[in-house]
């Protein structure tokens, strides 16, 4: 199997197939113990063969694509960083709302087995 015609290029990802399957999601579920099988019932756009096309593929690159995949995740980060760092006021309130709903949700009964 020619592992390079598995894997394509699109939007600026590394695609599985012609699905729009990350190869970093199906190598992530590989990493956290899912078997081949396991990933194809979670991704049913993928047959089993590019499944394991997709984990051949990074084995035969995974210098450079585990560099990528650290790269994107940094990326990643620091955009979150920046959104937190741009919306402290907003984040603030919704906490600020979220644990009073939860004080009031814990103050009201929650037994409705004593109401019948």
């Amino acid at each position: 199997m020619n592992t390079d015609t598995v894997v394509c290029e699109g939007d600026g990802e590394l695609l599985v197939g012609a699905s729009r399957v990350l190869l970093r999601t199906v190598i992530a579920a590989r990493k956290v113990g899912q078997s081949p099988e396991e990933i194809r019932e979670n991704f049913p756009s993928l047959s089993l063969a590019q499944v394991y096309g997709a984990i051949v593929y990074y084995l035969e690159h995974q210098d450079a694509l585990d560099a990528r995949f650290t790269a994107e995740e940094q990326q990643i980060e620091e955009l979150r960083a920046a959104n937190r760092a741009g919306q402290v006021d907003f984040l603030a309130a919704m906490s600020a709302r979220f644990a009073h709903a939860r004080a009031q949700s814990d103050q009201s009964p929650h037994d409705e087995a004593s109401e019948g």
